[in-house]
């Protein structure tokens, strides 16, 4: 199991490793099973445990994410690399949204930010005006 104190270890090495304007890092994975029955017996039995890390930069409002399953220095450096990479060549994207600060994406209830403050999606345009609540 990736335990928060090795998730915070990771992404450590992710912003060191990183020269971009900012970083955004999501876990994902865990344990998986199948088993699979034949004539009321079970034939295959299959289980593994696995955990990705996504890594999304942005510089100047170009972003680009790559993925890796593999934890050690030298791949989290080819992930981060990859990223920066991607992120240098696109296009700038003007409705991109900066990423929350620590306090804003540790939110107020159970780690959910506060969803309030988004811009509100009406019909084929960006509404960017808040809503009377």
């Amino acid at each position: 199991m990736l335990t928060r104190e090795q998730a915070g270890d990771i992404f450590d090495r992710i912003r060191k490793f990183s020269s971009a304007d900012e970083n955004e890092v999501l876990f994902s994975g865990g344990k998986f099973a199948l088993t699979r029955f034949a004539n009321n017996i079970i034939h295959q039995n299959v289980a593994e445990e696995n955990y990705n890390v996504s890594v999304r930069t942005v510089f100047a409002g170009r972003t680009a994410r790559a993925a890796t399953n593999k934890f050690d220095d030298e791949s989290l450096r080819r992930v981060v690399e990859a990223s920066e990479k991607l992120a240098k060549v696109q296009h700038p994207d003007p409705d991109l949204l900066p990423m929350p600060d620590s306090s804003a994406a540790a939110g107020e209830a159970g780690g959910r930010a506060r969803t309030d403050a988004l811009p509100v999606l009406s019909g084929d345009r960006r509404d960017c005006s808040r809503t009377a609540g």
